[in-house]
C-alpha cells in the first residue's frame, strides 16, 4: 500500500456579509477536491462585521497561490 501525503495549509477565511448566502466552503470541496476542517469560526449574528473561519485545508491544489479567492468568486 502506498501512502500519499497531500499538502496541508491553515488559513483564516473572512466572508463579507454580501457573500453569506454563498456556499463558500462547499466550493472549496467540490471545485478543488479539498478536505476542509473548520477549526474555529464566528458566524452571522454573532459577528461584528464580516464572518470568519479558521480552516485547515488538505489537497493537491492548495499549493497554488490564490486558490481560495478563485474558489469563492467562481
Amino acid at each position: 500500500m502506498v501512502t500519499i501525503h497531500l499538502p496541508i495549509k491553515r488559513i483564516r477565511l473572512r466572508i463579507p456579509k454580501d457573500l453569506y448566502q454563498e456556499p463558500v466552503i462547499s466550493r472549496l470541496v467540490s471545485n478543488y477536491g479539498l478536505t476542509v476542517n473548520i477549526t474555529a469560526a464566528i458566524l452571522g449574528a454573532n459577528a461584528v462585521g464580516d464572518s470568519w473561519f479558521d480552516l485547515k485545508l488538505q489537497g493537491k491544489f492548495i499549493a497554488s497561490e490564490g486558490i481560495v479567492i478563485r474558489a469563492i468568486t467562481g
